[in-house]
């Protein structure tokens, strides 16, 4: 059985997006889901995972501002 283009052709990460694509992946079990659709992930949430990783002020809203982006963007194309 030939392996998809889709996995072949997969993107290679770099460090930065490496370290946000597996926050992401983490952050994701935090989502709710119900008759609507998929939830957002929730604020709190990806604060309470920049203090466990004791970014600043300054990172930490960075952080935030591109974990909300990526987000809006799937719940967007998975809701419709």
């Amino acid at each position: 059985m030939p392996i998809p283009d889709f996995v072949t052709d997969a993107p290679t990460l770099g460090i930065g997006s490496q370290f946000v694509y597996s926050a992401y992946q983490s952050l994701n079990s935090c989502r709710s889901f119900n008759e609507a659709g998929v939830g957002r992930i929730p604020w709190n949430c990806i604060m309470d995972y920049a203090d466990r990783l004791e970014m600043s002020f300054y990172e930490a809203d960075e952080f935030c501002e591109l974990i909300e982006r990526i987000d809006s963007n799937y719940v967007k194309k998975v809701n419709g």
